[in-house]
């Protein structure tokens, strides 16, 4: 089953958000994927058509986002809805600049998609969280979060 990653960064270098990361971690799991980025002037767009050349698979969407609107995260879902009618794979994968997937779980989400009954429409990931250093490892009650859904 082909799946879409798709996500967005503004000032990624600037907030030193670990875009680079997130996206290395899709190409092992998504066969596109489309990175909504406003370009601003701290060169994460420049960055991104780097890696962009590099890999094929991976495509910028340039918008200008709307900063006024930044309250209840609906900014952040109108930017990443921009995204989807570009999507022609049956199954998205969401991550934000500061999520990855694991590289032990790539193989398990690709499989996963192929073998999940067909009214099933989003698969919940469990969300693990790093506090202070990487070996705190905090699990806020369990939190799943659907990232990966089917499109259309």
């Amino acid at each position: 089953m082909s799946i879409t990653g798709v996500s967005l960064v503004r000032n990624g270098n600037q907030l030193r958000y670990p875009y680079k990361l997130m996206i290395k971690s899709m190409l092992s799991v998504c066969d596109k994927i489309i990175i909504n980025c406003d370009p601003t002037d701290d060169n994460t767009y420049e960055e991104l058509k780097l890696i962009a050349a590099y890999h094929p698979q991976v495509e910028i969407f340039v918008s200008h986002w709307d900063m006024s609107n930044t309250g209840n995260g609906s900014m952040l879902a109108g930017e990443i809805n921009k995204i989807l009618p570009q999507i022609d794979t049956e199954w998205v994968l969401y991550l934000q600049a500061d999520e990855l997937v694991h590289e032990d779980d790539a193989e398990y989400y690709k499989a996963l998609t192929s073998t999940v009954p067909a009214n099933i429409t989003q698969i919940e990931m469990l969300r693990t969280y790093f506090w202070g250093r990487l070996n705190q490892r905090y699990v806020p009650n369990e939190i799943y979060l659907g990232r990966l859904f089917k499109s259309g």
